[in-house]
């Protein structure tokens, strides 16, 4: 699953600032998320160098999330799964308030804002989806 950067930092921030959240360090903020994100982006770089059966879809978050049903759809038919109504309607009611979520005004501090778009890898970001693209096409 690939989601946006910023908002991958946005929620380690929120997280690291949740006094009731136990299960994570205060200390995982945003350049956490950054060198997080990058880490998975080199793993999955790494796996689909040494692995040429095409057998990896990177998911997209905003694409699965946003309600796209032909996304949904190719997500399950690369799956194997076979689709029913339930799953459908289900999938439906999770993405429902998408374009509410997306126009939430998502303030990140300049200075954050400049080390997220300074440190995290965006070449290889946009390497891996150009190699797993033609599976979607």
């Amino acid at each position: 699953m690939l989601r946006d950067i910023k908002d991958v930092a946005l929620s380690y921030d929120a997280r690291a600032r949740n006094k009731h959240d136990m299960g994570w360090s205060r200390n995982r903020n945003y350049k956490s998320a950054v060198s997080d994100w990058n880490q998975s982006l080199l793993n999955t770089w790494n796996y689909l160098e040494s692995n040429k059966r095409n057998n990896l879809f990177v998911c997209e978050y905003k694409k699965l999330f946003s309600g796209n049903d032909n996304y949904f759809y190719f997500l399950l038919n690369f799956l194997e799964i076979e689709e029913n109504k339930n799953m459908y309607i289900y999938y439906k009611s999770i993405t429902k308030d998408w374009d509410r979520f997306k126009q939430r005004e998502k303030i990140i501090d300049k200075d954050k804002l400049a080390y997220i778009e300074e440190n995290s890898n965006y070449f290889l970001r946009d390497k891996i989806l150009q190699i797993t693209a033609h599976l979607i096409e």
